[in-house]
């Protein structure tokens, strides 16, 4: 897309914002909604044939997928379903035995390394991969099959959308 007809697209959000700003009341997150607008703008404007492409851009193909990014309420639904998928995965942490949740809790939220949290809880480094390998093997066995294919998918869905 051409600078101009980018200054042209950031042109006509301003104006409609400008028009609209009374009727614009109802809108609760307006970060969101100036962007999700601005995107939707140049979508528009880039499927127009009238729209000239610069020709020395060859991030084009990139900056038009870069737009296409899931919604608001897309992102809220996936929020809330992580929270339920945490709620459940916690619950099914609570079963697991001191040691072993102590353990799950500082390689997995707390992101340490097998080697730190041997030296932290004075036990060798084959003992806290054994301690992770049994607890995840008893809340594979504790947690229904459909939420851990749940939490795949929304493993995966993130590891897509930030990586």
């Amino acid at each position: 897309m051409s600078t101009e007809a980018v200054k042209d697209t950031i042109n006509d959000v301003f104006l409609y914002l400008w028009e609209k700003r009374k009727s614009l009341d109802h809108v609760n997150n307006p970060h969101n909604y100036i962007l999700t607008f601005f995107h939707r703008s140049v979508l528009k404007k880039l499927q127009q044939p009238d729209v000239l492409l610069d020709e020395t851009d060859e991030n084009t193909v990139l900056i038009y997928e870069a737009f296409t990014e899931p919604s608001f309420e897309e992102n809220l639904l996936e929020k809330e379903n992580n929270e339920s998928l945490s709620r459940i995965v916690n619950r099914h942490l609570n079963f697991l035995p001191r040691q072993q949740r102590e353990i799950m809790y500082q390689k997995f939220f707390l992101g340490l390394s097998y080697a730190e949290i041997a030296k932290a809880n004075k036990l060798s480094v084959n003992t806290v991969y054994n301690t992770v390998y049994s607890a995840i093997q008893k809340l594979r066995a504790s947690i229904p099959v459909r939420v851990i294919a749940s939490l795949i998918s929304a493993c995966t869905a993130f590891f897509i959308f930030f990586s």
